[in-house]
């Protein structure tokens, strides 16, 4: 369950029903992007790098990474990221991350209101991570929500679904 990764419980102590809160984002911050129009929840306790358009010519207008706690500083073996991306050439989604390889297909997932790509790559090599994109576009930029990893993903399964439940926050602000 989500809330015991954050330490609201004593180690080796099972949740109960009264411990469960109504909303298990309750003790996440909210990340706000007002120049590219989003907000998303994030566990309060992961290591927030906010980076800003690199250059007046770049494709990329903005990113955001969020590690674990359990990731020491400087390393990627995890990653959450948000990309906003220009769409100049207007590019189906599945066209605009060919570079994951030839054999990417979108599904269609509905979440909160939003119709995302959902997009997985599946590492055969050790080295090269696994990644989960979920991919939605609106008025020329593509927004998409990422987790690579490069650990097995058993090790794993609690980020996999703290990554899910960010993604179910994520939404448009005007």
């Amino acid at each position: 369950m989500v809330w015991q990764y954050w330490g609201m419980l004593e180690e080796g102590e099972k949740p109960s029903q009264e411990m469960a809160p109504e909303d298990e984002t309750f003790i996440w911050k909210t990340y706000i992007d007002k120049e590219n129009g989003y907000e998303i929840k994030y566990p309060g306790n992961w290591r927030m790098t906010v980076y800003e358009k690199p250059h007046e010519l770049a494709q990329t207008k903005g990113a955001v990474r969020w590690f674990p706690p359990w990731v020491p500083q400087g390393e990627i073996k995890l990653v959450i990221e948000i990309n906003v991306i220009k769409n100049l050439e207007e590019y189906s989604i599945p066209m605009m991350f060919v570079g994951l390889g030839k054999d990417i297909a979108c599904e269609n997932v509905e979440i909160n209101g939003l119709t995302f790509c959902k997009l997985i790559k599946k590492s055969e090599k050790s080295n090269v991570a696994d990644i989960l994109i979920y991919a939605v576009s609106k008025d020329n930029e593509v927004y998409s929500i990422g987790i690579y990893n490069w650990l097995p993903e058993s090790e794993v399964q609690t980020e996999f679904e703290i990554f899910n439940e960010m993604v179910s926050t994520f939404r448009f602000i005007e």
